[in-house]
């Protein structure tokens, strides 16, 4: 956890420069002017919050490649000096060429071209719930006592959300048509972590992620700091490094029906953690023969 929180820490430094230059990039350019207007259009215009949208994004994208590359490049030393059985599962949780485009692929198109579907309508809530006078702007001061309850309630809202999303997607039905595509990878890494469905992507993964910011009315930094913490973690949790967190969740893909959530508690709580499985006594009794 601390290295999460360290790591994400060092890819927010980047969001400012970062957005800068695409601004400069992007704002002379007539299909940037018509996104303006149609955003315009939907949400109220306010100095403070309208950098909201672009810059969440870039603290997506930064949480995104920042760890998955990142994975990506210790999976290429473990490769290289033959070190491959580091990883939790082994020889299993390495991928192909083909398979690690794939992933990045369809993991940005999730990320840069869908994730409007959701983040819109739900900072518009967040605007409406509160008012934008009532909505701090970046320049406003940012105090920790204020934060941390705020950052708080966005972690019950993701484990909330992801947790009932994610079982009712293991429903046959569900499973079948939406979420078999995420499972296609049993020992995940990093970059594949938003490889899914478009509406798992929407509804299970990115919409308990922004509406803990709309419930909880955080500073914007604390906003872009939570989205790519949250990225961050998710990516740590498909790396198939047992020092990122991956023991859990690998455990999900590699069982299928324990670990759904994200913190473990609703797991607990609802008896499908991997300890009260039946998969947990067979496993210990193998290794006890």
């Amino acid at each position: 956890m601390f290295f999460h929180f360290t790591f994400t820490y060092m890819l927010i430094q980047y969001l400012e420069p970062i957005y800068n230059f695409c601004r400069g990039q992007v704002e002379d350019h007539s299909y940037y002017h018509m996104f303006d207007r149609a955003v315009a259009d939907y949400l109220p215009r306010d100095a403070r919050t309208d950098v909201l949208i672009p810059k969440i994004l870039i603290a997506a994208l930064l949480g995104y490649l920042g760890m998955g590359l990142f994975c990506t490049f210790l999976d290429l030393i473990l490769i290289h000096c033959n070190l491959r059985h580091v990883k939790k599962q082994g020889e299993k949780s390495f991928f192909t060429i083909s398979e690690w485009l794939l992933a990045v692929r369809v993991s940005l198109r999730n990320i840069v071209l869908l994730n409007w579907v959701v983040s819109l309508p739900i900072l518009h809530l967040w605007r409406t719930l509160y008012g934008i006078e009532n909505m701090l702007g970046e320049d406003d001061e940012w105090n920790w006592q204020r934060e941390l309850p705020r950052f708080a309630i966005c972690v019950v809202v993701i484990e909330t959300v992801f947790y009932w999303t994610h079982w009712l997607l293991h429903f046959p039905y569900l499973y079948k048509r939406i979420h078999k595509m995420h499972h296609t990878f049993t020992a995940p890494i990093a970059v594949a972590a938003p490889y899914a469905h478009p509406i798992e992507f929407l509804f299970g993964n990115l919409a308990g992620v922004i509406l803990g910011l709309a419930l909880a009315n955080p500073h914007p930094w604390t906003a872009y700091y939570w989205v790519c913490y949250a990225i961050v973690t998710t990516c740590g949790s498909h790396s198939g490094y047992e020092c990122f967190g991956c023991r859990g969740h690998d455990l999900h893909h590699e069982k299928f029906t324990v670990n759904f959530g994200v913190a473990k508690i609703t797991d607990i709580l609802m008896g499908t953690d991997y300890e009260s499985s039946d998969f947990y006594k067979k496993d210990m009794q193998t290794k006890t023969e």
